[in-house]
Formats: C-alpha cells, sequence, structure tokens
C-alpha cells in the first residue's frame, strides 16, 4: 500500500467480506454451506445500521446482519456473531437477542481497535427510510419502537486525527479510514479475538480469518471464516 500526505490529508480504504478501509479496507464473510431450505436471509444488497436506544445492552451504539451474521458495534470493538442454524424447521434461525434456554450460545469473533481513544463518537450517517419497533415480550414497558437505521456508521476520531466509516452490502462490509493532515496511519491497530487461525493467501494476498465451529446436535455453524481484502489507499483533492 502507498500512502502520500500533504495538507488536504489522505483517505485509506479496505474491505473484509463479512469488506474493510480512504485506507478502504473490504471484509466478507464467506457464504455458508449446505445451509438447511428452511433457511432465507434478506436479499437487501445495502444493510441497515441500526440504532440502539434501548432494545440491546448499553454498550452496544448500532446493529447490523450480515451473511445472517449479527454485528454489534460498541465504542471501539465490533462484535461479529456468527450465523447459527436449527437443523429443525420448527426453530427459527440467528436471532440479535440471546438465545433461549434450549441454544448454545453462538460463536464470536470481536475486532478490537488496540489504543484506540476512549469513548469514540459513534454515529450514524444517511439515514433510512423507515423505523425499526422491538416489542420484547409481552409488557409494553420493554417496548423500543421508532428505531433508525442508517447506511453507514462513523467512528469520529477512532485514533487522534483518523475517523472511521462503515459501509456494505449483502456479505461485504467495508471500512473507511479518513487520516488527517499530520496524523500517523500507523497508529491504527486491531486484532481478531476469536479466531482460530489468521493466514494471509498466497495467491490473493487477501488475509484470512478462520472462525470457530459450534458443535451441537441440533444446532449447526458450518465452519467459516472472513475475507480482508488488502487495502486502497488515495489521496483526496
Amino acid at each position: 500500500m502507498t500512502q502520500r500526505r500533504n495538507r488536504l490529508g489522505l483517505a485509506i480504504c479496505g474491505s473484509v467480506t463479512l469488506a474493510l478501509l480512504a485506507l478502504a479496507l473490504p471484509l466478507r464473510a464467506e457464504p455458508l454451506p449446505n445451509l438447511p431450505e428452511n433457511v432465507e436471509f434478506s436479499p437487501d444488497a445495502s444493510p441497515a445500521f441500526v440504532a440502539n436506544i434501548g432494545q440491546f445492552d448499553r454498550s452496544i451504539q448500532f446493529y447490523t446482519q450480515v451473511s445472517g451474521g449479527n454485528m454489534f458495534f460498541h465504542n471501539s470493538t465490533i462484535d461479529i456473531v456468527l450465523p447459527v442454524v436449527s437443523k429443525s424447521p420448527e426453530t427459527p434461525a440467528n436471532s440479535p437477542f440471546p438465545p433461549s434456554k434450549d441454544m448454545p450460545p453462538a460463536p464470536v469473533v470481536s475486532i478490537k481497535y488496540m489504543d484506540a481513544t476512549e469513548n469514540t463518537l459513534v454515529t450514524g450517517i444517511m439515514p433510512r427510510a423507515g423505523v425499526y419497533n422491538y416489542f420484547l415480550g409481552e409488557n409494553p414497558a420493554n417496548w423500543v419502537v421508532d428505531v433508525p437505521s442508517f447506511n453507514k456508521v462513523k467512528y469520529t476520531e477512532l485514533y487522534p486525527g483518523i475517523t472511521m466509516e462503515y459501509a456494505g452490502s449483502e456479505h461485504n462490509l467495508k471500512s473507511t479510514y479518513t487520516v488527517a493532515p499530520n496524523a500517523d496511519p500507523k497508529i491504527i491497530r486491531w486484532m481478531y479475538d476469536g479466531a482460530t487461525s489468521i493466514q494471509i493467501d498466497d495467491a490473493s494476498k487477501e488475509l484470512v480469518i478462520n472462525l470457530p465451529e459450534l458443535k451441537s446436535e441440533d444446532y449447526i455453524q458450518p465452519n467459516a471464516r472472513l475475507i480482508e481484502s488488502a487495502p486502497v489507499a488515495w489521496q483526496e483533492d
């Protein structure tokens, strides 16, 4: 990756395919093999980043779903809850809420931004039409309604002088880091906590993050992995 800096600053983009960083890093989640016929995922090519206004734990800022997996955005950590699929057609597939007593906890891998700014401001940008309603139980006091959603999530000053945005499609997420003049992109660091192994593919130069497999008589979570494409950097005018 080449970098040029002047008074205009630097953008870096990459994708990780669940796609990630102008550093752009795409992150993608590979399609899950051999899913039961009763499992269907939304065909919407653009995931909604749903604000947390009380329907989730207070540490969660935003939530989205990609490739059937759930992603929870905290101030300096992103938790990826892997798809758990029931072998029984009577039992629903993956849910963003805690599992029932009969359902095993889903495997989780966390993207942890190391030495990030404490209490980074996380906001939604590009509002989407419509709202989400969460009717949790029979007590209306626990219902959360009119929850807004957005096309992007923005981390302002994730590191000094560095802002990150997340956007994506059905199977891909892309994080874009905008580096201000005189800021140092070398301080951007993260780790995958919960991965079983990480390696660079010799042919594609992509980073392959292998994820744990769930073993249960009633539920399956096939061997899954995240693919992080090589970052791309450009100078903005």
